[in-house]
């Protein structure tokens, strides 16, 4: 599996088996891709970022919900007015013409929701060269942060890489346990209950560092704010006083693209509720209202168009930032009905697709499938029942992503069941944690595919493998599903 989707769902495991024993709901999972921008929601909101990639959003989805109300100016309350809570976002948008190669091969939407943001504040330098984000919550009762950014990478992902992890002693006493997450591109530190993020544009520690030498805090009401000792070479752009608020989203459109090498790009659109991309943003050289948001991966691409956010991302196979480019570019105005009718049917484009690999369990025929970039699954129900739906990261030799989380398959009855992959040495929790569900395994190669047919429905399932998996516990020690997206 790649590198990327392991990781998240390795994430997605450490925080489900960590911190909840009961199902979430399907409210509880949707709310998660609501409140962050794609640089931090890695090492801040696991949840999310496992959940964005099993849903094909990549992480974009979460990229535009930052807070705030008119730019530069301190807010207690975000400005929802343009926003309902479980409404669909009213922009939709279609490709005239794909680049060669290229197919939708998905395309979701999620309503607007409710949740939850710290503050934050936007600097720059004073030749405007480079930019700085810094963002801080609440740190929730009871929760711990590693000592050190290496921890903390390796707690999310399951792999280190290099990081600062010696005191500093020319850092301030307010940043004094300061740490760089290489991964993130971000310095982290802990300051009055809170944890606190800064990341530059130009992705290095020691332009975050010398911002903070000349950071002042102090509080203003509720609020921990930064200013900047006098003369400093920095300038605040932006300043976003949440903090104890809610944060409405505006909910998004997603659509998911593929090319005949199975490389993935997603486009993600959203209304502004805050600071927009171009105030955070560097500008693509060459490119009109094109930009990168403050330390992302290079293929990510944020075009501004009117009160809209539509984010290029690529996270399989190698996308360039020319297609990238030129996917957002072709996009056009489509009314609600022309956007819902050109939805691909995952029953005739999975269906289509090579089958790599055959599956008994119970009374239900799982076949996976995978050619070019459509990758999913089919069942079929001894009775006749059956559906298909995409499931990212069908390897070619069938073996499944694992279900951390993962959606349920719907079936023409209008019941859901659920596949992935678990490690040999494991098996199906047992009642209660089963819940009632049926499940069963097979082995496949390296793993084993299991397949879970819930009791309840309406809601996810979640439980706890039984036993020890072979090679060592890898983060994906649990299986999640949650019912199939519906939205019409």
């Amino acid at each position: 599996m790649n590198d990327l989707l392991d990781d998240q769902l390795r994430t997605m495991m450490r925080t489900a088996t960590a911190d909840a024993p009961e199902a979430p709901t399907v409210d509880d999972l949707r709310a998660l891709v609501v409140v962050h921008d794609e640089p931090t929601a890695d090492r801040r909101r696991p949840l999310l970022a496992a959940a964005a990639a099993v849903l094909a959003l990549g992480a974009v989805g979460a990229l535009v919900f930052w807070p705030g109300d008119d730019a530069g100016e301190p807010a207690d309350t975000p400005d929802t007015t343009a926003v309902v809570p479980g409404g669909y976002l009213d922009a939709y948008y279609l490709p005239a013409e794909l680049p060669d190669g290229w197919q939708i091969v998905q395309m979701d939407r999620y309503p607007g929701t409710v949740g939850y943001l710290g503050d934050s504040a936007v600097f720059e330098t004073r030749d405007g060269s480079v930019r700085a984000l810094i963002e801080h919550t609440p740190v929730s009762t009871g929760e711990s942060f590693p000592a050190t950014a290496e921890a903390a990478l390796e707690s999310q992902t399951g792999s280190s890489a290099p990081a600062s992890t010696a005191p500093d002693p020319s850092m301030p006493p307010f940043a004094a346990d300061s740490t760089w997450d290489p991964f993130s591109g971000s310095l982290n530190w802990h300051h009055e209950g809170r944890q606190v993020w800064l990341t530059p544009s130009d992705g290095q520690e020691a332009t975050a560092r010398s911002l903070v030498r000349e950071l002042v805090p102090s509080r203003v009401g509720i609020h921990l704010v930064y200013d900047l000792v006098g003369g400093s070479d920095w300038v605040q752009t932006a300043e976003y006083l949440l903090d104890g608020g809610s944060v409405v989203s505006a909910g998004e459109n997603s659509m998911q693209f593929a090319d005949e090498t199975g490389a993935i790009a997603v486009i993600g659109i959203t209304r502004t509720t805050g600071a927009r991309v171009d105030e955070t943003g560097t500008p693509v050289p060459g490119e009109e209202d094109l930009y990168r948001p403050v330390g992302s991966r290079p293929n990510l691409v944020v075009r501004s168009l009117d009160d809209l956010q539509v984010s290029a991302f690529s996270f399989i196979g190698s996308v360039s930032t020319t297609e990238l480019v030129a996917l957002l570019r072709s996009l056009t105005s489509v009314t609600e009905e022309e956007w819902l009718a050109a939805r691909p049917d995952p029953n005739e484009l999975v269906a289509g697709a090579t089958v790599v690999a055959t599956f008994e369990l119970l009374d239900h025929t799982v076949t996976a499938h995978r050619e070019g970039g459509i990758s999913g699954v089919c069942v079929a129900r001894s009775d006749g029942a059956s559906g298909c739906a995409f499931l990212l990261g069908v390897e070619p030799d069938g073996e499944l992503p694992p279900a951390a989380p993962t959606n349920g398959i719907p079936l023409s009855d209008g019941t859901w069941v659920a596949v992935g992959s678990i490690a040999n040495g494991l098996e199906p929790c047992e009642e209660p944690l089963l819940q009632g569900a049926r499940a069963a395994v097979v082995p496949n190669g390296d793993v084993q595919t299991m397949l879970v047919i819930p009791a309840d429905q309406d809601a996810s399932f979640a439980c706890p493998l039984t036993g020890t998996p072979e090679g060592g516990p890898t983060g994906a020690e649990v299986f999640i599903a949650n019912p199939p997206l519906t939205d019409d």
